[in-house]
C-alpha cells in the first residue's frame, strides 16, 4: 500500500509532572501536515497542580499554561 503524503500529519504532544511529579498531564499538542505546515499548536490546562513543568524536555514554562490561552 502506497502512503498518500497529503494524508499524512505528525502528532506530538508534551508532558508536565502533577500529582508526585511522577504521573503525566498533557501541557501542549503539536500537529503538522506532511510538508510541516502546523494545522495545531497549542497549550492545553491540566486539571491537577503541575509540580514539574519539564521544560528542559517539553518546553512548556508556567507562563506558558497561566496566560490564559491554555484551553
Amino acid at each position: 500500500m502506497l502512503s498518500r503524503p497529503e494524508k499524512t500529519i505528525a502528532v506530538d504532544c508534551e508532558m508536565v509532572g502533577v500529582g508526585d511529579g511522577r504521573q503525566s498531564q498533557l501541557a501542549r499538542v503539536s500537529i503538522v501536515d506532511f510538508n510541516g505546515v502546523v494545522m495545531l499548536d497549542t497549550f492545553v490546562s491540566p486539571t491537577m497542580q503541575v509540580v514539574d513543568y519539564r521544560t528542559s524536555i517539553s518546553g512548556v514554562r508556567k507562563s506558558d499554561l497561566d496566560n490564559g490561552n491554555a484551553t
